[in-house]
């Protein structure tokens, strides 16, 4: 064998190969013989080992320990033993044996050498290489093989019988040589996954980074290793990343070299530490501080190699001149102290920047001993002691004293007091006791923390370095001097000094110190000193005589009020009863059953004072098991850790424990978690310690901070701290640097970051971080107050995850807490947002400045310029939620936001002063908190002071009482009281279980001394419920958990749990968030109304009606109940049609008001206007203007979508129809039809005209009290609400209507209502469907009221038609036989059942019925625009947020008019731009149109002579007979509409006097020569005589010139001339104005002096004829009330003026007196009657008289009834007789009423062509147009001619012969009618000039 295996060279034999074993993976094990086989064992056992000895072979055994890395069915190499020397841990390099054996870094492996040829890597991680010289061939034995060529050999039987004999002694309780049955298994589905070629596929790619290698190093072995172990661990990364290194290895041992770029690829990145760079290809010898210049003649190494200049010290690189001291063969860094020899007498420290060693004498104390542990050589204690401190609290010392103390400050609970050596360590323990909520007799402990190694300072939920920064556990300083992990319940602390603190973060703390510290110590755990007579020992030296005194004597700081003494002196007692009661096996005697759980410990542990400490606490909490658990735990914890064996004493009904996702609770779990943070136990747990109950990770995951995750989501270690995946921080003790924890564990760092603007770097005790540099807060309180981020103020159930939450509430990572402070619930998360609400009306949201410029919303941008808030804009930001409907406006039809009041104004300010008050409760916040915004709300708004509190409290500003019983009092519940200062959120049920930290106070209701808030109420401690998971669930309360697999229960803190499932007909799922087991029918729990069905809809069950009913009016008014009550009512006030009644309250609410009105003459009564109020919103149905309603007091444009459709409003044929998802319809017809269609949900629950809907007609007549009534008209009239219209009525006053046999016979003849009944007749098919003899009744009654009035005749046939369709009759074509011929537009054409929802240019409803509609429909290729028929793509307007507009439409698009659009006719598009109302205009709505309306006018008059009062007041007279600029826009008119009124005088037979004589206005490119009915403002009036008044809008102050004066508010200047200067008169002055001559005009009266009018003489004395205007003064005449209204004696004046200049002509006088008689009236005054047949009398025309008090808006063929409000008052004119209409200066009967076309008013027999082309020729009979085809023939072409009278000027198209005329065009070539202004005594002119 040596012959083949060794070769003699020079006398040696030498080895002539090697062999190598591997082991690495999961672990995946090749043998030195090429045997590849798989075991996941975890003990330790011997890799090889000499087994055949021979003398010239040295002896050697390699072994290793495995673990498991978060999956207890795979394990990995975890440690390395090569039996060369000794076990004490030494730096690298290391040199033994005189240089015979070596340990090296080479690369990331360390490498161990031999002198005889052993070669032993390991990454310190999972991979083990072991090489072996030829020498040894057949002499091995272990894991590896025998090494003997054959690789059948090498498995002799069974894995697992092989892994056992080569395993060795070991006393790991929790190791094992198989997976437990469960080996881990991956899918073919996740073999085939792992194996792509971004994965381990990339191994064996033929053009990958490794295909170099693939002839070299066989890659499929190492695939499928790679895919088992990516696969098991769940993809893990770092996994794979190790898998393709080992394969890189291995190529690179065969000296083949793996292109580099498989890192980039596979994002494999290598971190380097600092001073180290990455190389592919490094040296495998590495310079370091023992061998400098080391030549490396080994193969590269793939690795961090030191940076040049560098080399390696241990592990780190350093320069040279940082090396450290070799002493004794072995390397030492520089500043380490070590041990100089093996019986620790000799202590030594390497001299830094020396290299030197200096070495002193020591020895071990004697309560010390030298050993070495854990490969560390030291003094060790002899043994240690254990102060423990637990429940509420009891303390027992280390010498063994136990006492009770329930101080509530922070103590110190030991430190060291005596330094009796240098060698020991200073160190301080301080606990923060304080109550559990408000039971004030006992604490607990809150916190613990620890001060040691001068500036480290550590507690158990947070560690820092100087000042508490957060870190990960487990963490370890870079020094290993102190290490923090987790365990089971607990965290612990250790230092290398032998001290170790634990806390369970609950109540339970103890404190091991080893036996150095002996009578060093001092605090509440004595001074272990082993005599525990005299532990309560104070800092000064003296025993106390009381334990609370001894506990205040070390308290080290607290909150302010803590105390260290029990309440009132008298510390707790528990009562003999409850001692017995609790000693109880059930209770606390479980501990003292020696047959129980905790049996086993009594022998070891004395457990009295666990039992004593137990019943003192449930004693003190009332037997809520918390307590109880609480102490069970303590003892089992206690008992554990002196290894006592405890049985399983929690059950899922008892105690039952609590763990975290992916995670499991165990009895006895091991004593070292596995972590992320690396392979090893964490540092500083011993493995050897016993085991302790608490939660452990599940298969497959590891720890990670305090969550259990797989090993793929395992963050990084950098530096002996642990951050988790995503983590982000600061390494270099600045902000320059910035890295994160990225995936597969690999850390990217940024060098060159800097923090935001919006941040700024804070270093805590050399911890850097980016912090937000400043907190931005935005509130919403009251009704409608916003104060963004910014600072700008403008106005304006918990559930988690969906499902209801009782508070406090903590999401389980602790990003989210919700919890209840005094009056507010407070939602925080762990970036720094908190929202606060006060659960009424107030909102308060505090942001990080890291969002600086980033939100959105109604509270802003957050830029710090208020100025660029949006926040106004309320309708951008809203958000809808299920079917809710909001509204952005202020209310239904408000059309502006509620004002002030200002009557309230002055009494709260006084309320509010208490705000800003300089000595006030609020005056400490003032300077912290400006109290004006405040205030100002508060008076505005009618707020109280809670705004302010909460803003003041928050800042942690002090205020003193405000309330009082009397102002602004608060009433608390039951148990509890108000308080200024509330600490509620820390006095809660849940904070007896979980502590939070406590928010600063806030006023609010505190529950009283002895009881706790539930979240609901407060309660004594025992009916406190329980805390799991962060969530708190009320005593008593069963909820099922998860997939509805767990019913659990609350009793007294105690959560149980017990499997259930749902039945085979439920299934589990969130409903109304409720977790719970509901049925698999949709149907099974729905309850449904009585006339309703359920049916399931995309999988839920919903109630459907079952039918509809239908209520209608029609005609004079004729109405129809739901349940087919026929009645007829003539009243005319405003009534309740329908009303929803409340009974059902989940029903919507819907209302149906009708405004009925006399039709022109007293005797019928019509529907003039409808509003339906439903979802929210306020519809107008008016009468006339068809295709227009209002919605919310706007004037809207059909077709109309409300809220995404729930409500529709569409124009249907000759009717519109309102459609609801709610199942409520109404349709109208903008005349006189109203039929509501309801749905049967609504059954039982309506009243009104429409009845009450019981399916009972005989009760319809019930009265709004609930009463029967008498009669239809009493009842109707209780359905009746105010409407303020003085003259309505609900009866006929005097004869009520009748009808002649006569008019019967005519009537219902076949020419009228015989139509309906012709049972051959088009209407036959509808018979039987619709009942006919109420209809047949009411279009009797109609046609005879209204003398067989074509229009009302076909309107009674049209509502008959309605009906049949709506019930789906049919009917044949019936217009024809009625003489009602249907006028359609361009481009449309007549149908009587066509589509119920053609195709218009806006949206269309969700749902159209499928009834057919009569109607004008569109031709083929054309859409209903308004009133019209267009091409879509040519006329159609605008589609904008919702809403159609017509072309050319403007409009606003808010409340506030901040926004004006206009709908682009070319383009379809709506374009905006910001605009705004000018001073002296208010944004408001005016029928129905949004828009800038003026707040004030001034009015410039010229009447008689004529006699001129300009706008600022200035009288003055000018007789000129030209024509003259009255008023215009002159000077800056900038945003103003130009205007001009020119005023021509002319002189009346006498050339000394003039008068006005025709008024022209120029406005909008037209010129206007009488007037128009347009409302707006600029009223020109003019009464054909002699007056002329203008009123203008405040908007022009200073824009205005012309004969009216400059309109700024001075009159002085008025008479200025158009150069600046003052006129010398009034005749200079008025000539000035001069526009244009006339015949036989002058510019003045110079040439004329003998007809020029001069001023009268002072003592003029009136002659007689000039005795009528004494009329005007006389106080006791018929205008007495003018007196003091009008300036009585200036129209005197001029009244004997113009007589005496016409030399006595009455008339003269009539102008000036009436128009004093209208301005007395305009101005309110009553003018009785005046006139005589010898004195101006009025000459009326037929069927009309004169009154002195005729209304404004009389009542006319085109407006039957006076409108609801009328904006001109009452004034002196001619009044139609009764019976009679005004049809343009005419008045007739209202069956010679004409028709109203397209807005127009056409004189009945009038024919006209009512299109522009001439192809249309119309007649007007009765009310209806007839239109036929008539184009122009021969030589006639189609123009426009003109017609004139006073009264009219009528522009319409005729046909014309072609010969050339001159036409003027007044008005656009349209109609201008004067059917009602012009019979008025004056023509009332009225522009309305739009402003932009």
């Amino acid at each position: 064998i040596a012959m083949h295996m060794e070769l003699c060279v020079k006398g040696e034999c030498v080895h002539v190969s090697t062999a190598t074993c591997r082991a690495v993976g999961d672990p995946h094990y090749v043998t030195f013989d090429g045997r590849r086989f798989n075991f996941q064992g975890t003990c330790t056992y011997i890799m090889t080992t000499v087994t055949k000895t021979s003398p010239d072979l040295p002896p050697f055994t390699v072994t290793t320990t495995n673990n498991h890395r978060g999956n207890t069915r795979v394990s990995y190499v975890r440690t390395v033993t090569v039996s060369v020397n000794g076990g004490e841990l030494q730096y690298l390099p290391v040199s033994l044996l005189g240089g015979k054996v070596s340990v090296t870094q080479s690369g990331i492996y360390a490498v161990l050498t031999t002198d005889f040829g052993l070669n032993v890597k390991y990454d310190w991680n999972m991979r083990l290489y072991i090489v072996v010289p030829s020498s040894y061939y057949q002499h091995l034995g272990g894991l590896c093989g025998n090494y003997n060529g054959d690789r059948s050999d090498d498995l002799i039987s069974a894995v697992l019988n092989m892994i056992q004999k080569w395993k060795t002694d070991t006393s790991d309780l929790f190791c094992h040589d198989n997976c437990a049955g469960h080996c881990a298994h991956c899918s073919k589905e996740q073999q085939a996954h792992f194996s792509r070629p971004n994965l381990c596929g990339i191994l064996t790619k033929s053009d990958g980074p490794f295909s170099a290698c693939h002839k070299k190093v066989d890659p499929f072995s190492y695939l499928e290793n790679c895919v088992y172990d990516v696969c098991v661990n769940k993809g893990a990364k770092q996994i794979l990343c190790n898998n393709l290194k080992s394969y890189a290895d291995a190529c690179m041992f065969e000296d083949v070299k793996i292109n580099p770029q498989w890192r980039m690829v596979t994002k494999c990145f290598l971190s380097c530490p600092k001073g180290s760079h990455y190389e592919a290809c490094g040296s495998a010898c590495p310079a370091s501080c023992m061998f400098p210049d080391l030549v490396c003649k080994a193969l590269c190494v793939e690795g961090c190699q030191c940076d040049k200049g560098l080399v390696l010290s241990g592990d780190r690189c350093v320069p040279l001149q940082s090396c450290g001291c070799q002493y004794q063969g072995r390397y030492y860094p520089s500043d380490i102290t070590f041990w100089g020899d093996n019986t620790c007498t000799t202590k030594c420290k390497c001299i830094k920047g020396k290299a030197k060693v200096g070495c002193n004498p020591v020895t071990c104390r004697k309560t010390e001993h030298c050993a070495l542990k854990g490969g560390v050589r030291g003094c060790y204690p002899i043994s240690y002691a254990t102060c423990r401190g637990s429940g509420d609290p009891h303390y027992q010392s280390f010498d063994g004293q136990r006492f009770d103390f329930q101080g509530t400050c922070t103590y110190t609970l030991s430190e060291l007091t005596t330094v009796k050596s240098q060698d020991l360590e200073p160190f301080q323990v301080l606990v923060q006791n304080e109550n559990r909520g408000r039971n004030k007799a006992v604490a607990y402990t809150k916190s613990v923390s620890l001060t040691v190694f001068g500036n480290i300072t550590v507690s158990m939920s947070r560690v820092s370095v100087g000042r508490m920064l957060p870190v990960n556990l487990p963490y370890s300083t870079k020094d290993g001097k102190l290490s923090l992990y987790r365990c089971g319940y607990s965290g612990y602390v250790k230092t290398d000094f032998g001290l170790t603190l634990r806390f369970n973060w609950d109540s339970y703390v103890t404190l091991t110190l080893p036996s150095s510290y002996s009578s060093a110590t001092g605090g509440l755990c004595g001074n272990y000193n082993g005599n525990p007579g005299d532990d309560l020992v104070k800092p000064d030296g003296t025993q106390a005589k009381h334990v609370n005194a001894f506990g205040d004597s070390w308290k080290a700081g607290g909150e302010p009020g803590c105390t260290s003494d029990c309440p009132g002196g008298k510390c707790p007692e528990c009562e003999p009863a409850l001692i017995t009661r609790y000693h109880q096996q059930r209770y606390c005697g479980l501990i003292a059953d020696k047959l129980g759980p905790f049996g086993q410990c009594h022998s070891i542990l004395d457990h009295t004072s666990f039992l004593t400490d137990c019943v003192f606490d449930l004693c003190v909490y009332r037997g809520h098991v918390s307590a109880l658990c609480n102490s069970l735990s303590a003892f089992s914890t206690s008992c554990q850790g002196a290894a006592a064996k405890v049985g399983i004493w929690r059950t899922k009904e008892f105690c039952p424990p609590l763990c975290g996702a992916n995670s499991h609770y165990e009895l006895c779990g091991p004593p070292c978690p596995l972590t992320c943070s690396g392979p090893t136990s964490p540092a500083g747990c011993d493995e050897n310690a016993h085991c302790t109950e608490g939660c452990v990770c599940d298969d497959g995951f590891l720890l990670s901070n305090d969550k259990c995750v797989p090993l793929a989501e395992c963050g990084c270690q950098e530096g002996g701290q642990y951050y988790q995946t995503g983590q982000v921080f600061y390494p270099e003790g600045s902000c320059d640097t910035r890295c994160v924890c990225s995936e597969g564990g690999h850390i990217q760092c940024d060098g060159k970051f800097r923090c935001s603007t919006n941040e700024m770097c804070v270093v805590k005790g050399g911890v850097a971080s980016c912090s937000p540099s400043s907190i931005g807060s935005c509130s919403v309180s009251g009704v409608r107050i916003i104060r963004s981020f910014d600072g700008q103020v403008n106005k304006l159930t918990q559930c988690v995850d969906d499902v209801r939450v009782s508070l406090p509430v903590s999401l389980p990572d602790g990003q989210v807490r919700a919890h209840q402070n005094g009056l507010h619930i407070i939602i925080e998360t762990d970036f720094g947002l908190k929202l606060i609400y006060d659960s009424v009306a107030g909102v308060f949201l505090q942001i990080p400045s890291t969002y600086r410029h980033s939100p959105r919303g109604l509270c802003g941008n957050y830029t710090g310029e208020p100025s660029d808030n949006q926040a106004s804009a309320a309708a951008a930001w809203v958000v809808t939620e299920d079917d809710t409907v909001c509204d952005t406006s202020c209310g239904a039809g408000a059309g502006a936001c509620p004002v002030p009041d200002e009557q309230m104004g002055h009494k709260a300010k006084t309320a509010c002063d208490i705000i800003r008050a300089q000595g006030g409760p609020f005056a400490g916040c003032h300077s912290t908190v400006s109290p004006t915004a405040d205030y100002d709300a508060c008076v505005r708004f009618d707020l109280q002071g809670d705004n302010y509190v909460t803003a003041c409290q928050l800042a942690g500003t002090k205020i003193s009482k405000w309330r009082s019983d009397s102002f602004c009092p608060v009433r608390c519940p039951a148990g509890s009281h108000y308080e200024l200062c509330s600490s509620s959120s820390c006095s809660t049920c849940s904070s007896l279980q979980k502590s939070e930290p406590c928010p600063v106070c806030q006023e609010g209701c505190q529950c009283d001394d002895g009881l706790l808030s539930d979240g609901v109420r407060c309660v004594p401690i025992e009916k406190c419920g329980c805390v799991v998971h962060g969530q708190y669930y009320g005593m008593g309360k069963s909820i099922l958990l998860g997939d509805c697999s767990e019913r659990c229960v609350c009793q007294s803190g105690n959560f149980s749990c017990s499997s259930t499932s749902c039945n085979t007909d439920e299934e589990c799922r969130n409903r109304d968030g409720a977790v719970g087991c509901y049925p698999t029918d949709p149907c099974a729990e729905v309850k449904c109304r009585v006339k309703e069905h359920c049916e399931v809809s995309e999988g839920h069950g919903v109630c459907v009606p079952n039918s509809k009913a239908l209520c209608w009016t029609f005609g004079d008014p004729h109405y129809n109940t739901f349940d087919h009550l026929s009645y007829s009512f003539q009243g005319t006030c405003t009534y309740v049609l329908l009303n929803t009644t409340g009974l059902d309250p989940t029903l919507p609410e819907v209302t149906v008001i009708t405004k009925n009105e006399l039709r022109g003459k007293s005797e019928g009564s019509f529907v003039r206007s409808a509003t339906v109020e439903m979802l929210g919103h306020l519809i107008t149905l008016p009468n006339k203007d068809r295709g227009v309603i209002l919605v919310d007091g706007i004037k809207r444009t059909l077709p109309v979508i409300l809220d995404e459709g729930s409500i529709s409003i569409t124009e249907s044929g000759i009717r519109g129809i309102l459609q609801s998802d709610i199942g409520i319809e109404v349709t109208f017809d903008w005349s006189t039809l109203l039929m509501i269609s309801i749905s049967s949900s609504y059954y039982g629950n309506v009243a009104g005209l429409c009845g009450n809907y019981n399916g009972d007609k005989g009760d319809d007549l019930t009265t709004a009290s609930g009463h029967p009534a008498v009669n239809v008209t009493q009842w109707a009239g209780t359905w009746s609400i105010e409407d303020d219209d003085p003259f309505c009525y609900h009866y006929c006053e005097e004869a009520c209507p009748q009808c002649t046999a006569e008019d019967r016979i005519k009537y219902t003849g076949p020419e009228y209502c015989g139509i309906l009944s012709d049972k051959k007749g088009p209407f036959s098919g509808c018979h039987g469907s619709v009942p006919l003899a109420e209809v047949l009744s009411g279009c009797l009654y109609d046609a005879c009221i209204n003398e067989g009035r074509q229009e009302v005749l076909c309107e009674a046939l049209s509502s008959y038609l309605a009906k049949c369709q709506e019930a789906g009759a049919s009917v044949l074509p019936w217009r024809h036989l009625g003489n009602c011929s249907a006028a359609c537009p361009a481009h449309s054409q007549y149908k009587m059942c066509g589509t119920a929802c053609p195709a218009t240019c806006g949206p269309q409803p969700k749902i159209c019925t499928e009834l057919c509609v009569e109607g004008c429909f569109c031709d083929p290729g054309y859409v209903h625009n308004g009133k019209e028929c267009v091409i879509r793509e040519k006329g159609c307007g605008c589609n904008h947020d919702d809403r159609y507009y017509l072309p050319g439409v403007t409009f606003w698009t808010n409340s506030l008019c901040e926004e004006k659009c206009v709908c682009d006719a070319a383009t379809q598009k709506v374009k905006c731009e910001r605009a705004g109302c000018r001073n002296g205009e208010r944004c408001g709505v005016v029928n129905g149109v949004q828009g800038c309306y003026l707040v004030s006018f001034e009015t410039c008059i010229a009447h008689g002579d004529p006699h001129f009062k300009t706008f600022d007041g200035r009288r003055f007279d000018f007789q000129g007979n030209c024509i003259y600029r009255l008023a215009g826009v002159c000077g800056d008119a900038t945003g103003l509409t130009h205007f001009e009124v020119n005023l021509e005088n002319n002189n009346r037979g006498n050339k000394r006097v003039s008068y006005a004589k025709v008024v022209t206005v120029n406005v909008y490119d037209n010129t206007y020569t009488l007037s128009v009915d347009f409302p707006g403002r600029v009223l020109v009036s003019f009464d054909f005589a002699s007056s002329v008044r203008v009123e203008l809008a405040s908007s022009y102050h200073n824009a205005t010139c012309g004969l009216c004066g400059k309109f700024n508010g001075d009159p002085a200047d008025d008479l200025a001339l158009p150069n600046g200067k003052s006129a010398s008169s009034a005749n200079d002055f008025g000539v000035s104005q001069w526009v244009a001559d006339v015949d036989g005009c002058s510019h003045d009266c110079k040439q004329l002096t003998q007809y020029c009018a001069q001023p009268l003489p002072p003592n003029f004395k009136p002659p007689a004829y000039a005795s009528v205007c004494d009329v005007i003064t006389a106080k006791d005449g018929p205008m007495s009330d003018c007196l003091q209204r009008v300036d009585s004696k200036q129209y005197r004046d001029d009244c004997i003026y113009d007589m005496v200049l016409s030399e006595g002509e009455q008339r003269a006088a009539c102008d000036i007196i009436s128009g004093y008689v209208e301005e007395c009236q305009r101005n309110g005054g009553r003018v009785k009657s005046w006139r005589t047949r010898s004195l101006c009398w009025m000459q009326c025309a037929t069927n009309s008289v004169y009154s002195v008090t005729a209304p404004g808006c009389p009542i006319s063929c085109t407006s039957p009834s006076p409108p609801a409000k009328c904006e001109s008052p009452p004034g002196e004119g001619c009044v139609c007789n009764p019976g009679y209409l005004l049809s343009e200066d005419r008045c007739v009967p209202q069956a010679e009423c004409g028709c109203n076309i397209n807005g127009r008013y056409v004189v009945s027999g009038q024919m006209f062509y009512a299109d522009n082309a001439c192809q249309r020729f119309c007649v007007c009979r009765g009310g209806m147009v007839a239109c036929k085809d008539k184009p122009c023939k021969g030589k006639k072409r189609c123009g426009v001619l003109p017609a004139y009278n006073l009264f009219q000027v009528i522009m319409y198209s005729d046909c014309l012969l072609s010969v050339t005329t001159k036409t003027t065009l007044f008005i656009n070539s349209a109609f201008m009618n004067l059917p009602i202004l012009s019979f008025c005594f004056k023509l009332l002119f009225v522009l309305f000039l739009k402003q932009f």
